[in-house]
């Protein structure tokens, strides 16, 4: 290459520059992708940390103290609980990422939650306590139901 080709050369082609903007482009695309990618994971794993930690909380009272929870006693349903007391518009809390209350205190919060205590039907001196969770971005039919077996007063 001689020198005049070298001292002409001042910078970039047009077509240099149009692939150079079109790998930024990219570039960004991919880091938006995947920064809503992260904020939807994050947004799902908080539900279930917050979730898990009302489980815990329910049950760790429950097993302090089950004479002072009210039993449910009734005989001619399912495994002596009341499904009824379970649906979702009966749920007593309310519940949201920062939040659990009780439903009247929160009618916004997307979650619901209760539980019922009731013996168990075959085990003497055991309890059952059902625990049940709804939200509304899990969808109108997908409700979580825990059950654990707890041991009488």
């Amino acid at each position: 290459m001689s020198q005049s080709a070298i001292s002409n050369s001042k910078g970039m082609t047009l077509i240099e520059l149009i692939v150079a903007l079109a790998l930024g482009i990219v570039i960004v695309i991919l880091a938006a992708s995947s920064l809503q990618s992260i904020n939807k994971i994050h947004s799902k794993v908080s539900v279930q940390v917050i979730e898990n930690k009302q489980i815990n909380f329910i049950l760790k009272n429950v097993r302090k103290g089950l004479a002072q929870h009210q039993i449910q006693y009734k005989l001619n349903t399912q495994y002596g609980v009341d499904k009824e007391k379970l649906k979702r518009d009966n749920l007593y809390y309310a519940w949201d990422k920062s939040i659990v209350t009780e439903k009247e205190n929160c009618k916004t919060c997307p979650g619901r939650m209760g539980y019922v205590i009731s013996p168990h039907p075959t085990l003497k001196g055991m309890y059952i306590t059902y625990i049940r969770f709804t939200h509304k971005d899990w969808g109108d039919d997908v409700v979580k139901e825990y059950s654990f077996v707890l041991t009488g007063l």
